[in-house]
């Protein structure tokens, strides 16, 4: 009788995790996406069936388990502006003027930094790369001026830092700078 008994318990046991592994379907790249953009790979299919949800652990574990090869595709920003060959300002030769840029992209459900960089086509160095950036637009605001010779196929792009980790850089947006001495002298 004992022997039966531990058969029947065991056999329905084995069963239901069999039914469970086999039923659950494996969930999409765009569903592993965004639930680990939102922190929520816990609501993801288990992929262990010896892990409960009342694991004090759970969360951390689904998180690694989905999210560690997610992370860098998890949220690529799309810069907003400036647009492909937009015209940026410039100052003058005489400094009597700012140069003045805005930089947006779109936000990214958990992104604790952003990293600008933009650079001129002629440049060793970028003039911008800021990569503690905490809001997804940027205002970068100079007193010098951009060369003539300089001033044109600038590129900037843009990434997210997400669960402590670096994602991919945006598409690349290419811009040109007005000419020297274009805006007249203001007051500062």
């Amino acid at each position: 009788m004992k022997r039966t008994f531990y058969a029947a318990l065991s056999f329905p046991i084995i069963l239901s995790f069999g039914i469970v592994a086999n039923s659950t379907p494996k969930p999409t790249p765009e569903q592993i996406r965004d639930a680990c953009a939102e922190d929520r790979a816990d609501r993801l299919p288990i992929p262990f069936e010896d892990l409960s949800p009342d694991e004090p652990s759970f969360r951390e574990i689904m998180r690694l388990y989905y999210c560690k090869t997610a992370t860098n595709s998890a949220c690529i920003p799309t810069p907003i502006i400036p647009q492909n060959g937009a015209i940026l300002d410039n100052s003058r030769e005489d400094r009597a003027d700012l140069i003045i840029w805005d930089f947006d992209w779109s936000d990214c459900p958990g992104a604790t930094q952003y990293h600008l960089y933009v650079i001129g086509e002629n440049a060793r160095n970028p003039v911008i790369d800021i990569d503690t950036l905490s809001q997804s637009s940027h205002r970068e605001i100079s007193a010098g001026y951009i060369g003539d010779r300089n001033r044109l196929n600038w590129t900037w792009k843009v990434r997210a830092k997400i669960n402590g980790e670096w994602g991919e850089w945006s598409e690349i947006r290419t811009f040109d700078v007005e000419p020297l001495n274009t805006d007249p002298p203001s007051r500062r």
